[in-house]
């Protein structure tokens, strides 16, 4: 294994653990950021609570950690379903295209950010009216 990789962990409190070393704070330091008594928080990286941490706290654990909280809520069996659809299922569904039709207009779509991104890199604004 190379030195930067971490073992991938098995339990939230493994990865807790492993946040929290990643970052520099001690298991205080870590529990006062996020309103929580050291001593559970010892117990969570441990293995040795049952219970599972409140909402609040594993979201401002996700804060300090400066990820997404949904990372500490996978090891709970909570999986967030994605937001959005892939753009080319809405246009199937929303329009009623085929797939090669939703692909054309994934596309395009795909090509106007692309420009859009080069126009804003070489100083113009997207808000430019056209004279």
């Amino acid at each position: 294994m190379a030195e930067n990789e971490a073992a991938k962990p098995a339990t939230l409190g493994e990865y807790i653990r492993q946040q929290r070393e990643r970052t520099g704070l001690s298991q205080r330091q870590l529990a006062a950021r996020v309103g929580m008594h050291h001593s559970r928080l010892a117990r969570l990286e441990s293995g040795e609570s049952s219970g599972r941490p409140a909402p609040e706290y594993l979201q401002g654990m996700a804060d300090v950690f400066g990820i997404d909280v949904s990372k500490l809520l996978k090891f709970q069996g909570v999986v967030p379903k994605p937001e959005l659809p892939s753009i080319r299922s809405y246009f199937r569904r929303k329009l009623g295209v085929d797939a090669s039709e939703a692909d054309i207009l994934a596309n395009l779509i795909a090509d106007y950010q692309q420009n859009n991104q080069s126009h804003l890199k070489k100083g113009g604004t997207n808000n430019e009216q056209h004279r």
